[in-house]
């Protein structure tokens, strides 16, 4: 009776660990199991193989879970993990693309075979090497509609031993760079060309491929992105209402102080009554990679009727948190820097810059020249609206009139007010 139970209860963990699985499967999304291991590979091989095999999968535009579990001895204690992925379709029409893409990755990877869900839900395994159990490279041996012990018997056969599986594990969202983005794209045409010879033919091309090409096109690219991700700020500037780039950060501070600083600098924005965008972006390394992201925010006035208040408001925030200067576009679309510190690398407080109509290259100039290093600008990210309780709303009339009456001098005696 009590093995019983627990049959019973392994079988409801197993149903519950698969629930990402089933709502995949609902949706005809095809699916396939793939490995990067092999018994006679050390643990280092075999991990490395693993990095590899997801970094392939991101590269193809498809999600992946990780597959948890391990193969188990006599007396069920379980040793040797599976370093082995689920890779799901974004829909039904990504078929044949994900059976390719894994067909190719059983073969680099040198696996007996792999394990494909069909969007009509039918589970077969299909031969990725001449001495595979199945058949010759290409066989399909079908096992019909997907059951969950499909899985145990696919693993077991794969690694020759009992598998027991635990969970199906998500991992971190893939966030590409402009250089992954453009790598993807290459990565995706290839898939459509040459099918299950993909993964071979990209490992033996990308390692001779011009670097002076692809950072040609990166760099086209990379205009156009950054022209797209300012949609929101292009819509702004065409109403002819003025804005404030204003950061929040020193570079003497630690990351706490200065994360504790954006935090009082969004407070200040939410107040004054004004729309912000957080900045997205952060400075770069040698070889591209982008560190230390900036704490910072686009300030926007309602209309042409808010420059003044806007302009004042910027330059007393940028006083308030140090910083040497603040970017700010007028209604008409002229931007300018305007020192916020007596020892700006241009001038004294209150002294200005001008730089023509906006372009968006001003941005990545203005941060590289504020940090003292390279800035690489990616978006702007919308931040959830401010509703201010009743206590909020009253403490922001007195926050507009001060604003009013003390112009850029405003934060210094807003913070030192009786409170």
């Amino acid at each position: 009776m009590k093995e019983f139970e627990e049959y019973l209860n392994e079988a409801f963990l197993n149903e519950a660990s698969l629930g990402r699985f089933w709502q995949h499967y609902k949706e005809h999304k095809p699916m396939a199991f793939v490995s990067a291991d092999r018994n006679e590979n050390t643990k280092q091989q075999n991990a490395r193989n693993f990095s590899t095999l997801k970094r392939h999968v991101r590269l193809a535009g498809f999600g992946y879970n990780r597959i948890k579990g391990g193969y188990v001895e006599e007396g069920g204690k379980k040793v040797d993990a599976e370093n082995s992925l689920l890779i799901i379709g974004n829909s039904a029409e990504d078929e044949k693309r994900v059976c390719d893409l894994a067909i190719g990755l059983g073969k680099m990877f040198d696996q007996s075979s792999i394990m494909f869900v069909d969007t009509n839900g039918d589970a077969q395994w299909i031969s990725t090497r001449e001495d595979s159990d199945v058949g010759p490279i290409g066989t399909i041996k079908k096992l019909g509609k997907f059951r969950t012990n499909n899985i145990n018997d696919f693993y077991s056969k794969l690694g020759n031993k009992t598998f027991k599986f635990d969970m199906l594990v998500e991992e971190a969202p893939y966030r590409p760079d402009i250089r992954e983005r453009h790598l993807r794209e290459w990565f995706q045409q290839n898939l459509d060309k040459h099918g299950a010879d993909t993964c071979q033919l990209w490992e033996e091309q990308s390692s001779t491929v011009s670097v002076d090409h692809i950072d040609q096109k990166i760099e086209m690219m990379e205009q156009t992105l950054l022209e797209a991700s300012l949609g929101r700020f292009w819509q702004h500037y065409k109403e002819h209402k003025p804005m404030a780039f204003v950061s929040a950060d020193r570079n003497e501070r630690t990351k706490k102080e200065n994360a504790a600083a954006y935090k009082d600098l969004k407070k200040w924005v939410q107040q004054s009554n004004f729309g912000y965008n957080r900045v997205k972006g952060g400075y770069v390394e040698e070889g591209g990679r982008t560190v230390d992201n900036e704490n910072s925010v686009l300030i926007i006035g309602k209309g042409p009727e808010d420059e003044h208040r806007l302009y004042n408001f910027a330059v007393s925030l940028g006083k308030h948190f140090q910083q040497s200067s603040i970017l700010f576009i007028s209604s008409d679309g002229d931007a300018k820097w305007v020192a916020t510190r007596d020892d700006c690398w241009f001038g004294r407080t209150g002294e200005t810059q001008k730089l023509g109509k906006f372009k968006t290259s001003n941005i990545n100039d203005f941060y590289s020249k504020l940090g003292n290093k390279t800035f690489k600008f990616d978006e702007l990210k919308e931040e959830v609206p401010y509703y201010p309780d009743n206590r909020e709303r009253q403490l922001q009339v007195w926050f507009l009139r001060d604003m009013d009456r003390y112009g850029s001098d405003f934060c210094e005696r807003w913070a030192n007010r009786p409170k």
